[in-house]
């Protein structure tokens, strides 16, 4: 294994496995059909990541704008309950119902 170990870590091969497992590596190095399948293969991989990492990101743009709507929302039902408008007038101007309505009022220490 140590023999093994100091080959990857750049030393000659020093026995025949290691001689076998070098001519085999460089009979990869120079197949060409070997080159193009990882050539093709790291650019699936750069694609596939690519294409995630757009996709996290659309995700988190809509995450973040439905938090900043309902956000937004909790504000505006806040400012309603201070200035004493009724639970009905607020579900109707919020499209929240009056449940959602009655928790963010508790949760604000206003109901």
């Amino acid at each position: 294994m140590q023999r093994f170990l100091d080959y990857v870590d750049g030393h000659a091969a020093s026995d025949e496995l290691l001689r076998e497992i070098e001519s085999a590596v460089d009979e990869a190095k120079h197949c060409e059909t070997w080159r193009e399948e990882y050539s093709m293969l790291s650019m699936d991989h750069y694609t596939y990541w690519k294409e995630g990492v757009a996709e996290g990101r659309a995700e988190g743009l809509v995450e973040g704008e439905n938090l900043g709507k309902a956000k937004a929302k909790t504000e505006v039902v806040v400012q309603m309950l201070r200035e004493n408008i009724s639970m009905q007038m607020i579900a109707k101007v919020t499209n929240l119902t009056l449940k959602e309505i009655n928790e963010i009022g508790k949760a604000q220490d206003l109901i």
